[in-house]
């Protein structure tokens, strides 16, 4: 009886959902990719909602043919159950008799885990503006559903294919199997990225490296870039980032931006705004006066390639540790997946510890690749991982990267390990 319920206010949200749509035909900007979906929609938000109304999905653990609707009737979370569904219907419905004034634009992250899904949401939108593609990563997450990585490209390159010759497709110019899949794609697209080829393309990255936390006693330390389009270059100053691979996010918004009549003194001051998502490359003071580095909202080998990336380039009074979960729905990928991760974590940092049975893989791959480090450690237990972190391999100053996916919960290593901010 319940799901009978559910399943019957599901469909009444989709469809005062849509009336808002039809009613008010805000611009809809619609983002997917293997990683930096919820970066770009937040720097999105950021640069547009200066100057326009604006909404935004939100983190869901729902189908994004259920949180969307959610979302476009203007709540912030997912629904407790199906009479919680109702008190949201009806405010709704208040709000579409009683309103005068709707969001300009709606900003959406589309999560791909199954054949069609951009297609469905599409339909369901109706006229999408703006299509951005972040990046499609050799291994992606959320492969498991697909026949193979081609068919998954294929699905995620739909965000660009299925748009109206006039909407705006944005695309990452740095990722390889984009540049090769866009050559079956006949429209026009903008490309943004670091090479100098882009249409949009930025230089000459500046990570502030004295302290990441702050400069002085109330300017925010950040990272600094030149971005360069047409004849035109000037310098982007991102102070709550750190992190190299969130230039993308910042790149996208701004070509939105001036495309929707935004000019570059407003785009660069609703930039300084620009913080990344909660668990996303979050930087935290932690015991010891070390540095926790929050990305465990999610992983995968591309997202921790580029996280430990920034662990390389940043500045630690002490050691460099790497705490690295499972990462979950790589399909047949798996073991390829956490290897090509060990791999890599040689040149980041200065020690090792994995938690999971995959993660292993990622242990016994670094082991090979760098033996001279022996500075390595796997666990099963996380309580067990947590002591270890805090009573041996911690010390005075150390910088700490945490990131795996979310069903591994490493948050709960951070809250462990951080200093409990006074209230």
């Amino acid at each position: 009886m319940k799901s009978f319920f559910r399943k019957k206010a599901i469909e009444s949200i989709q469809a005062l959902s849509k009336k808002f749509l039809v009613k008010y035909s805000p611009k809809i900007v619609a983002i997917t990719g293997s990683v930096g979906k919820t970066s770009t929609r937040e720097a999105c938000f950021a640069v547009l909602s200066k100057k326009y109304r604006c909404i935004k999905n939100y983190d869901s653990a729902l189908d994004d043919r259920e949180s969307i609707p959610i979302a476009i009737l203007g709540e912030g979370r997912d629904p407790h159950g199906w009479f919680d569904m109702v008190r949201m219907l009806l405010r709704g419905y208040s709000n579409y008799f009683f309103q005068s004034t709707f969001a300009e634009f709606v900003i959406l992250e589309i999560r791909v885990k199954n054949p069609g899904d951009i297609k469905k949401v599409y339909e369901y939108l109706g006229t999408v503006d703006v299509g951005v593609l972040t990046a499609i990563s050799d291994i992606p997450s959320h492969v498991e559903n697909f026949k193979d990585i081609e068919a998954f490209t294929r699905e995620k390159m739909s965000i660009i294919s299925l748009l109206s010759p006039r909407a705006l497709a944005l695309v990452n110019m740095d990722d390889d199997r984009v540049v090769k899949a866009l050559r079956k794609v006949t429209r026009n697209v903008i490309r943004i990225g670091f090479d100098n080829d882009a249409d949009y393309f930025a230089e000459s990255p500046n990570i502030c490296s004295d302290d990441i936390f702050y400069r002085g006693k109330s300017n925010p330390c950040g990272i600094t870039y030149k971005l360069h389009y047409e004849q035109n270059s000037i310098p982007i100053r991102l102070p709550h980032i750190f992190s190299v691979h969130q230039i993308y996010p910042s790149l996208f918004s701004i070509v939105i931006g001036l495309t929707f009549e935004m000019n570059l003194v407003e785009i660069a001051a609703a930039l300084t705004h620009f913080k990344p998502p909660h668990h996303r490359m979050e930087a935290l003071k932690g015991i010891k006066n070390s540095i926790i580095i929050d990305d465990t909202f999610n992983a995968s080998p591309a997202s921790c390639d580029a996280a430990l990336g920034t662990t390389r380039l940043l500045d630690a009074k002490g050691k460099k540790i790497a705490v690295l979960g499972d990462m979950l729905e790589l399909g047949v990928h798996t073991e390829k997946g956490h290897r090509e991760v060990g791999k890599k974590v040689c040149d980041s940092v200065d020690c090792l510890l994995t938690y999971g049975d995959r993660a292993a893989f990622i242990t016994d791959e670094a082991q090979k690749t760098c033996p001279e480090k022996k500075c390595f450690a796997h666990f099963t237990d996380k309580q067990e991982l947590i002591q270890a972190l805090s009573e041996h391999y911690m010390a005075e100053g150390d910088l700490l990267l945490i990131k795996g996916s979310r069903l591994m919960h490493m948050e709960e290593i951070v809250r462990a390990l951080i200093v409990p901010q006074s209230t």
